[in-house]
């Protein structure tokens, strides 16, 4: 097959940003329009589980914010903060989530137009929950 059309990066309008890059296998990135993985600070005194299961971080592909990893509880009480989103990665009303917690049952993870991503309850004698979880912003 005769290729009609070679092309590997296609810029914006103003040719100032790659718009899209095409690698030589095929693939597609779009890299103005992803973060990166990000990892946030967590408050006291939630910390990521980290190891095989890696950090709590979180990234924004187009409008659409991921966020992934274990919290370890610690003391943690119900209502309490995990973190918060920097603007441009919040939702525009508050979400609520249900995940999965240590003791094989659910947690309730709540993130407010603010950014703010609260633990509203992980059940008894939980040692982590998982903050897998996925949205669009405005």
């Amino acid at each position: 097959m005769t290729s009609i059309l070679k092309v590997s990066e296609i810029q914006d309008p103003t040719n100032s940003n790659t718009a899209l890059t095409i690698a030589s296998d095929g693939t597609v990135t779009l890299p103005q329009n992803d973060s990166g993985w990000i990892t946030p600070t967590l408050n006291s005194p939630f910390t990521s589980y980290g190891g095989a299961f890696g950090n709590v971080e979180y990234r924004k592909i187009g409008n659409i914010v991921n966020i992934q990893g274990l919290v370890l509880a610690n003391s943690g009480s119900a209502g309490s903060t995990i973190f918060t989103l920097p603007s441009g990665y919040r939702p525009k009303k508050t979400l609520i989530f249900t995940v999965q917690n240590g003791n094989s049952a659910t947690a309730r993870i709540d993130i407010t137009s603010d950014g703010i991503v609260t633990c509203i309850s992980f059940g008894s004698n939980t040692t982590w929950f998982s903050v897998v979880l996925s949205f669009m912003v405005a």
